[in-house]
Formats: C-alpha cells, sequence, structure tokens
C-alpha cells in the first residue's frame, strides 16, 4: 500500500554504501540508482526518494499487490544496503494507495469522476489528478508492464502527501514520530486505509449512462449538464454558498435518478484490497531492533494480540542495539569459542589461499562471512559478502564461487550478466541474515510460547 517515498540519511555513511554508484549531475550534487530508488548526495546532505514497491520488484514496475509483511522486507533491505537506520530516519514524503481489478473498463471510471471537495481537478491520458494544498489524489489506468500488454481493467488509487500536518490529521494525533520504521506498524496502515476509504466516499462519481435525461426536467438537465463538468465546480464563484448548494442539488440528483453502483463496487473492491494488504495484527515489536533478552523482558502490556493496548500498539517497542556477534541470526548465532572453532573449518582451497603467495592473490580480511563463512576480501564494510565480495570470488576464485555461491542464484537471474548475478547473489546472503519476516515469525513464536507456559505455570 505504500508506495513512493522521500527520506535523508547521513551523506558519509550512503556514500560507503557497496551499492551505491554516484555520477556527477552539477557542482553540488552527485546521483546514484538502485532498483528503482535515487539517491542524491551534496556536500552536507543525502536524499532518497523512489517507490519502495518498486524496489521490492528490483526497479522494474508497482502493478502488483504490496503486502505489510513486503513492505516491510523492502524497507529493511534497502536500510541495510544504503546504510541507514529505519528507527531514527524520518520522512518527508509519502505515498500510498492500491491497485484493482474492476470487472469493467477503468477508464469508464475515471471518466465518470467529476469533483472533490474543493480540489483543483487536473487530466491526463491515463487518468485524473485533484490537487491540494498539503495532498493529492490520483487515479489512473494501469499499465501492466510486466506482461507487456496494455490493461484496461487495473485502476490504481493513491493518495500523496507532502506535509507532515496532513499525516498527523490522518494518524488522529497518536505516537507517531514521523520515522520509517513508525510505517511497519499496522495501525499506521489501517489509518492510511481509512484515509483512502474516506477521501473516496468525498468522491463525485457520475455514471452519465445511468441516467435517462427524458425524466429530467429543464432545470436539472441543465444542472446535469454544467455538473458533469469538472471545470464548472472549479470556477470563480461569485459566492461560496451558491456553489455549496449547486453541489448539494447535483448529489441529490444523482442520487435520485442514477441506477448505477459503479461507485459503490468500486469502493467495495478497495476496502477489500486495503484489508488483504494488512497482512500483520497487532504486532508492537519493531522488526527494526535486537531486542537482548529475545523479548523476555517486554511487559505484558506490549505482548501480541492485546486489543485493551491501543496506545502501545501505535507505537513500537524501541530496542537497543547490540554488538555484532549478539546481532546474529539464531542460525548464526555463536560465542567466541564457536566463532574461533568456525574459521578452522574453512574449505581446503581457502587454506591454502590464507597459507600461500599473497603477491598473486589480492589480500582479505581475518574475518568471515557471518551467512557463508567464506573470509571477506579487504575493503568490505559489512560482516557478510556483498555484491563486490560476489565479484572478488568470481574473478580469484571460481571453484568457490561455483561451489558456495552461484548456488545461491534463483533460475529468474540465470543468463542474466554478470553484474547483476553478483547483486542477487549478494541479495540472498543479506536476506538470510536480515529478513525480518523470519525475525518477526521467531519473535511471535517466543512470545506465543512464553504466553503459552504462563498460562500453565
Amino acid at each position: 500500500m505504500i508506495d513512493g517515498i522521500r527520506f535523508q540519511i547521513d551523506p558519509e555513511k550512503a556514500i560507503c554504501s557497496d551499492v551505491l554508484e554516484f555520477h556527477r549531475k552539477d557542482e553540488n550534487r552527485k546521483t546514484a540508482k538502485y532498483k528503482g530508488m535515487i539517491v542524491e548526495l551534496y556536500p552536507n546532505r543525502c536524499y532518497v526518494r523512489g517507490s519502495l514497491h518498486k524496489y521490492k520488484n528490483n526497479g522494474l514496475n508497482n502493478e502488483n499487490d504490496f503486502f505489510l509483511l513486503e513492505f516491510i522486507s523492502a524497507l529493511n533491505d534497502l536500510a541495510t544496503s544504503i546504510n541507514f537506520n529505519p528507527e531514527t530516519t524520518q520522512f518527508y514524503t509519502l505515498e500510498f494507495g492500491v491497485n484493482v481489478e474492476l470487472p469493467f473498463d477503468a477508464q469508464k471510471f475515471i471518466d465518470s469522476i467529476v469533483y472533490c471537495g474543493g480540489g483543483n481537478y487536473s487530466r491526463s491520458e491515463i487518468g485524473v489528478t485533484i490537487t491540494f494544498s498539503e495532498w493529492d489524489i490520483k487515479i489512473y489506468l494501469k499499465e501492466k508492464k510486466s506482461e507487456h500488454t496494455a490493461s484496461n481493467n487495473l485502476l490504481r488509487y493513491e493518495i500523496s502527501i507532502n506535509k507532515t500536518r496532513r499525516l498527523k490529521k490522518i494518524t488522529g494525533g497518536n505516537e507517531v514520530h514521523f520515522v520509517l520504521s513508525d510505517l511497519a506498524n499496522p495501525l499506521i496502515w489501517r489509518s492510511f486505509g481509512d484515509e483512502l476509504l474516506n477521501v473516496f466516499d468525498d468522491i463525485i462519481v457520475v455514471d452519465r449512462d445511468s441516467i435517462d435525461l427524458a425524466s429530467l426536467n429543464n432545470d436539472e438537465i441543465k444542472l446535469f449538464v454544467n455538473g458533469c463538468v469538472p471545470g464548472y465546480w472549479l470556477k470563480k464563484w461569485e459566492y461560496q454558498k451558491k456553489k455549496k448548494r449547486e453541489l448539494e442539488k447535483f448529489s441529490e440528483l444523482i442520487q435520485k435518478h442514477s441506477t448505477s453502483t459503479m461507485k459503490n463496487d468500486v469502493r467495495s473492491l478497495i476496502a477489500e484490497k486495503i484489508n488483504s494488504l494488512i497482512d500483520i495484527q497487532d504486532v508492537t515489536i519493531s522488526p527494526f531492533g535486537k531486542n537482548p533478552n529475545n523479548n523476555e523482558n517486554l511487559s505484558e502490556n506490549h505482548h501480541l494480540g492485546n486489543p485493551n493496548n491501543n496506545e502501545n500498539l501505535l507505537r513500537f517497542h524501541r530496542l537497543g542495539n547490540l554488538s555484532d556477534d549478539e546481532n546474529l541470526s539464531e542460525n548464526h548465532h555463536l560465542g567466541s569459542e564457536k566463532i574461533e572453532a568456525e574459521k578452522m573449518k574453512i574449505c581446503p582451497e581457502i587454506t591454502a589461499w590464507i597459507t600461500g603467495d599473497f603477491r598473486t592473490k589480492p589480500s582479505i580480511k581475518n574475518m568471515l562471512c557471518e551467512i557463508t563463512n567464506l573470509p571477506l576480501p579487504d575493503g568490505a564494510k559489512t560482516s557478510y559478502l556483498s555484491d563486490k565480495g560476489v565479484e572478488f570470488y568470481y574473478e580469484n576464485h571460481r571453484e568457490i564461487y561455483d561451489e558456495k555461491l552461484k548456488v545461491r542464484l534463483s533460475k529468474k537471474w540465470d543468463g542474466s550478466e554478470l553484474k547483476i548475478q553478483f547483486r542477487e547473489i549478494a541479495h540472498s546472503i543479506r536476506n538470510e541474515k536480515y529478513n525480518p519476516k523470519n525475525n518477526l515469525k521467531r519473535d511471535i513464536k517466543r512470545m506465543e510460547l512464553k504466553r503459552s507456559n504462563s498460562m500453565f505455570a
């Protein structure tokens, strides 16, 4: 449901990212693109903008559904890739919306949109935009790029927010700090869903074919003809009260004489889609933090599924940072003794390389990748192999690359250019370490087990 976004990150950390390649645009600005996201680097600041939905789809499109769990995963992956903390990073603009398949030509619905409460109406070839001072409504025909065919029934309905004041109104002034991790809260998504429906209710939709003009008198025909033209309501009215009366009469006329259920049908599809996208319920543990005591130190008020604790539901439990070893996932959580033992299990090729002639091979760090257990090349900025690290093994130790790394490449990317293959293998490694979906499931399982034990204690 959340799509476009803009936020600011630390420029020094962005420069250290393994996936960003900056190119100079002018004297004060460099830019980089990564999976559809655009990073703009200035001397003392750095902005990131783009569609997280497209990012989830490797920058290709945002035509499919974007679930809450997928949003969390995409945000976590982006944070890991370009080095920022979602719990401390504030966002400035935001888009949220849904794609719905209509049982009829979507263009018919778009053509039926007449007005929405004082907004400036503009029309393009594919849809309409209704602009307000702090937000916009966009309703348009969504192209199915993945199928390389034009779609005539996929409708995109979204709201774009450019002022935090509007966001505060949507979220009801609750404990929201406008940092990226807040957007992983299912109640915030519910607020966005409610806003989509409330705004949709205010849009005047007229199915012209459903009204029999012969049943109208001359004054009603005149009002109907004028009212179906968006420009009629956008003209400068001498008296706003007169405009209000005309709108009321027009709405009553449509309600009385139209037999169409088009607007209600589309609204039902939007509501159904919103409910399906919020695929997590009552989660108050931030998937972007680590808990030093495996969540055992949480109070009962922070437990999952507590319907009476709305205040806490609107705010993620802020968890402290741990050392690198403590941040390892469960499958890779090793004590110091085990880490030393694991270092002795390096495959023979790597052992020979480490003890061999360093003049013919690039040097490596005295550290192992947490996921693959392969030594990290010198210059590595993370505790796991990046795409540059994968490329290092491809160029210098092909047999290790084929045996340990290439097996991670899905058939989807097999045959693509090498740079893309390196990126996707590194993505697989990052996901294994940071995948918030797995972390979240583990958190929920632990808490349910604790609750179960306490019930039968």
